[in-house]
């Protein structure tokens, strides 16, 4: 229970104040993303689960907002399973979503 608070605390400082506060994980150091530009051009989509709020905001429609948003939604909810949950995401519609769709993916 304890844990969980801190973790809601954490995110929700994160979502009001950038991501320049927020703890490194094990993926990324320094607010590196995880996710390099090669593995983008790859795959040519953009995981959600691992992008951080620089990659995000390379997507139409998202903002540093939207972007923190998603990142937020993501620690306190856990990872995404499925593209179609990020229309949970205060901000993102079903048009935004259609409008990403083909930019953005969930590897598993």
């Amino acid at each position: 229970m304890k844990a969980l608070l801190i973790t809601m605390i954490v995110s929700l400082l994160i979502f009001l104040f950038g991501s320049d506060m927020a703890l490194a994980s094990p993926e990324m150091t320094n607010g590196e993303s995880s996710q390099t530009p090669e593995v983008v051009e790859q795959f040519e989509r953009l995981d959600i689960n691992l992008a951080d709020i620089k990659a995000l905001t390379t997507l139409p429609g998202i903002g540093v907002k939207k972007a923190r948003a998603i990142v937020a939604y993501r620690d306190m909810h856990g990872d995404f399973t499925h593209v179609d949950q990020l229309q949970k995401v205060r901000g993102i519609s079903a048009k935004l979503l259609t409008k990403l769709s083909n930019k953005i993916a969930v590897y598993q």
